[in-house]
């Protein structure tokens, strides 16, 4: 009877019959799994005698049941063999992967704006929907990794142009003092400081030009002392 294997077994046991046979061949890849499925899936129910249309809507609607169950399987067949021929992924730790894109998104200039996709690109990973789950929370977690990493390089990169910034608004002290003497002021006031910083057109952070304030009146009240 070509209704016997529903009769035996329920939906969720046919469509594990179905995918445990599939999986036997080992010709499966990501690219040809799923063609290869559809003609399996035919020539399974031929071989129960179950034709393509039903003459029982109860047992055509179990057969698309377990077709349902079994074609989510091999959706996630199809997604474990593109992670299988990743190789970076497979070879490659967390830390490894970590240190891997870091090394390419700290050379960038502007790391205010990183595209982390392009780089897992370059690793074979296109898009992470087309692997398994835990492969897509894997690589949420690296990505959070190398940002934490990122902000700390941000955040150096920072203090490096403020000291750099700092530097050279010292140079500029001899300078100030002579604009002050030809003012005829007797010492630096913040006001005056952002006038002179404003006909040069230079612009400091707040922190430097406040340093350089205190450094110019140091240095006028030191000169006095001298005299």
């Amino acid at each position: 009877m070509k209704d016997n294997i529903f009769k035996t077994f329920s939906n969720e046991e046919i469509a594990q019959l179905i995918y445990d046979e599939f999986v036997k061949d080992k010709n499966l890849s990501d690219h040809n799994v799923r063609k290869k499925f559809k003609s399996f899936e035919e020539e399974f129910w031929a071989r129960y005698q179950i034709e393509e249309k039903l003459p029982d809507p109860e047992l055509e609607h179990r057969q698309w049941e377990v077709f349902d169950i079994v074609w989510f399987k091999i959706i996630e067949l199809g997604k474990e063999l593109v992670l299988k021929r990743n190789k970076v992924l497979n070879t490659k730790s967390d830390e490894e992967l970590v240190e891997i894109l870091y090394e390419k998104v700290k050379n960038q200039a502007d790391l205010s704006s990183i595209n982390l996709g392009i780089y897992w690109s370059e690793l074979g990973v296109d898009n992470i929907f087309n692997f398994p789950q835990a492969t897509y929370h894997r690589c949420e977690r690296i990505d959070n990794m190398v940002w934490q990493k990122v902000k700390l390089l941000k955040k150096q990169r920072k203090h490096e142009e403020v000291e750099k910034e700092r530097k050279n608004s010292f140079k500029l002290i001899d300078e100030i003092i002579g604009w002050i003497k030809e003012k005829g002021l007797k010492k630096l006031s913040k006001i005056n400081l952002k006038l002179y910083l404003s006909e040069k057109k230079i612009d400091l952070t707040p922190v430097n030009r406040q340093a350089l304030y205190l450094k110019v009146n140091k240095e006028i009240e030191f000169q006095k002392e001298k005299k």
